[in-house]
């Protein structure tokens, strides 16, 4: 009899660990703003050293040059150039701030602008082509629904994180405050294809925030 309770007290226990959803992966990702950057000797070899250090690590980096990699579609943008780093684990980012070789690298951006960097989580969701462009938004942002999820997808865009202000672990600076929304698409086009579409127009515009929501495209391979 022991032996009978035994096998069904085993195939009980298989049956509830098959029926377990399994545990999505987690990635992690560095957001980081500047303003007034100055290109200079020693900035250029912190960004030689740090893309190394990414590299090391696996992450991917979506931007990391100074000027010209965003634009503006919706107020003020929460800084002048944004690098977004995708790290492959949920502590890639936190592990590799606070790396030796990182803190040595820090000394040479001294003085060379304001730096704000942030983490955040998200599932490890492929993104939809190899050079993804991003579209920010930020602020007081109402929440999402349906009709955002459809217009989003229709043109081939990937809701990366839906952030409020406790989601985001700042490493440094700060940010800007308000809740955040991040998504990725194939291409540039694609961005300004939503943008301009007149059923998300309608949704945006809808939102009635003058100067409390920002929106602004990110273009890597700009």
């Amino acid at each position: 009899m022991r032996s009978l309770v035994s096998i069904l007290a085993l195939l009980l226990l298989a049956g509830c660990a098959s029926s377990r959803t399994p545990e999505v992966p987690r990635a992690s990702w560095l957001l980081v703003g500047v303003d007034g950057q100055r290109t200079t000797p020693s900035l250029t070899t912190y960004v030689e050293r740090v893309g190394q250090q990414f590299a090391q690590r696996g992450a991917e980096h979506f931007v990391l040059a100074p000027g010209g990699q965003i634009e503006p579609l919706m107020g003020t943008p929460p800084a002048e150039t944004i690098t977004l780093v995708r790290f492959p684990t949920a502590r890639g980012v936190r592990d590799w701030y606070k790396s030796d070789a990182y803190q040595q690298s820090l000394p040479l951006r001294a003085n060379t602008g304001s730096y704000w960097l942030a983490a955040f989580e998200s599932a490890a969701t492929p993104m939809p082509s190899a050079h993804p462009a991003f579209l920010l938004l930020r602020g007081e942002l109402p929440p999402s629904d349906a009709a955002e999820a459809d217009a989003i997808k229709h043109y081939g865009g990937v809701l990366v994180a839906r952030l409020s202000e406790s989601d985001i672990d700042v490493l440094e600076g700060t940010p800007p405050k308000g809740a955040w929304r991040v998504v990725a698409f194939p291409s540039r086009g694609a961005v300004a294809a939503l943008w301009l579409d007149p059923e998300f127009r309608a949704l945006r515009e809808g939102w009635n925030m003058p100067g409390k929501i920002s929106a602004v495209l990110i273009d890597p391979a700009r």
